[in-house]
């Protein structure tokens, strides 16, 4: 596998415009919409917090409203979707652009409901 990676280091710059794709869309989204959640990592990396503010440092981040974390676990799960809770997520080189879309519908769907709820 290390082999593989190092013999195609396009792979990298792949991971890094899909997850920039995958950030942006999500944090566009929520800001058109006024919805208090944001996306952050780097790569692909990420992580959904309920803050409309990208955090610059950890102590951002508290008070998010944590009932809406999790009530957002519920809504991933119904939009077919497993992101460990408080975690850091990743998606892999595996994963196609079309995934990557989906990936976003699902999340977009997910703070949908959450936010339908709260009305």
């Amino acid at each position: 596998m290390l082999k593989y990676l190092q013999e195609n280091r396009h792979i990298y710059d792949d991971m890094i415009a899909k997850g920039e794709f995958l950030r942006n869309g999500f944090n566009e989204w929520t800001a058109s919409k006024g919805f208090p959640f944001c996306m952050t990592g780097i790569g692909s990396m990420f992580q959904i917090h309920a803050k409309a503010d990208l955090p610059v440092v950890p102590r951002d981040l508290l008070g998010q409203d944590e009932q809406a974390l999790a009530e957002l676990q519920l809504h991933f799960r119904l939009n077919n979707v497993l992101v460990p809770w408080m975690h850091l997520a990743f998606f892999s080189a595996a994963h196609s652009q079309e995934d990557i879309e989906e990936i976003l519908r699902a999340f977009k769907a997910s703070v949908a409901g959450v936010m339908n709820h709260k009305k």
